[in-house]
């Protein structure tokens, strides 16, 4: 059950909020709640709730002086703000701390459960991905995969080992070196976002090219190591869970649509062909989810700003730049991206940014520096801390996991 703790100096609109939610009904358990922030923060810090709520004006320690230190301590927890109309001088701030959501006072319960839902969305998918993340880090460690990254490309005139009839390189099998060159692999037709982009506004009749040009983009040499494969069939069933998640499935039914990790790990490990053939089901039983719970396909101008930020994510583009792609005003553009997509413009362009990043961390040797810079970062220490609270570890901490070896 997802925990929360409420601050509020008000002790009518506190009172109030307690008694106006049926909270254990709505999936919460309240932990506690106090009249100011420096009352609150020791039993905040103790109790460690999964939800913050919090005023923002209040005697003693504000909502943003309790919201920064609590973060600080406590860098998961999400935090929703209270706050008054003449207050929106504060937002900003509260942005900049990574607020999860900004109300406007008079809040109605009906408001605050909306938020309070949408946070425990957030926070259960988060724990999703790390306990795959975790999942796919024993299975490569469980495997002994000998497989090693190329990060400057394999010399074309270079002879390929045989492959044995199951599609793996007896490298592979044996536990001798097999090379991976990341030179093969097109970062902009492969990844999660152009899984997303196809789970939204694909159809089943597509999905045999899709595939193809998917793994094509990922290069087939590199589709011969086994710990690239691993890596693949990760990011394959990361961005399954993502979607389905934004288009509001619970645990439950996406555990139903996915399958098992166990499941997909197998079928990749077997060959490149078993993996295919998962892979061609996997997005058949995603689409169809989709039409079934109602959501509507993508339309053909959200589909091509997509593209334009999968094209130019590294430059500085605005959500400006995105509307005019898609012939739209910055403020329709905005008000659809974010209905059809699931996900803001901003939020959208800083998964693809991290998602080239994990990639790089992953598959080549390059320096931290330097990936933030080819991301789209020109501050390594402003890249690192959006990093962290994509993935909750640090760019280095994730190499570390994923490739078994420091920096």
């Amino acid at each position: 059950m997802i925990t929360v703790y409420l601050v509020e100096d008000e002790s009518i609109i506190r009172q109030g909020i307690v008694r106006s939610i049926s909270w254990e009904e709505e999936g919460f358990r309240l932990l506690g709640n106090a009249g100011d922030g420096e009352m609150a923060l020791p039993e905040i810090l103790a109790k460690r709730p999964d939800i913050l709520i919090t005023d923002i004006r209040m005697p003693f320690m504000d909502g943003l002086e309790l919201s920064r230190r609590v973060k600080k301590e406590l860098p998961h927890i999400k935090i929703l703000i209270l706050s008054g109309f003449n207050e929106f001088d504060y937002a900003k701030q509260a942005i900049d701390l990574g607020v999860t959501e900004y109300l406007l006072k008079p809040v109605t319960a009906h408001q605050l459960l909306d938020a309070l839902h949408k946070a425990s969305d957030a926070i259960k998918e988060e724990q999703a991905t790390e306990e795959l993340v975790r999942h796919l880090s024993q299975r490569m460690q469980d495997s002994g995969s000998g497989d090693r990254v190329q990060s400057e490309g394999t010399k074309r005139g270079e002879k390929q080992e045989d492959r044995n009839d199951q599609g793996r390189s007896p490298a592979s099998l044996s536990g001798e070196e097999t090379r991976i060159d990341v030179g093969e692999v097109d970062p902009k037709a492969s990844g999660q976002s152009i899984l997303l982009d196809f789970f939204a506004s694909g159809d089943v009749t597509g999905i045999d090219s899709f595939i193809d040009e998917y793994l094509t983009a990922l290069g087939r040499n590199n589709l011969q190591s086994l710990f690239f494969r691993q890596y693949v069939c990760s990011d394959i069933y990361l961005a399954g869970n993502k979607y389905l998640s934004r288009i509001h499935f619970n645990k439950e039914q996406r555990e139903q649509i996915l399958g098992s990790l166990e499941e997909a790990g197998r079928k990749f490990e077997e060959s490149l062909d078993s993996g295919k053939e998962y892979l061609r089901e996997f997005i058949k039983r995603i689409l169809q989810g989709r039409d079934h719970s109602g959501v509507g396909r993508i339309s053909p101008q959200i589909l091509k700003a997509c593209a334009y930020i999968r094209e130019h994510y590294s430059e500085d583009i605005s959500l400006n730049q995105a509307a005019l792609v898609a012939d739209m005003s910055a403020a329709h553009f905005s008000t659809v991206f974010a209905k059809e997509m699931g996900q803001g413009f901003s939020e959208y362009l800083t998964d693809r940014r991290m998602e080239a990043a994990r990639q790089k961390l992953s598959a080549t040797s390059m320096k931290i520096t330097d990936i933030a810079e080819a991301v789209g970062y020109k501050d390594p220490h402003y890249f690192s801390s959006i990093f962290k609270k994509s993935t909750h570890m640090t760019p280095k901490e994730y190499r570390k996991q994923v490739r078994g070896e420091d920096e």
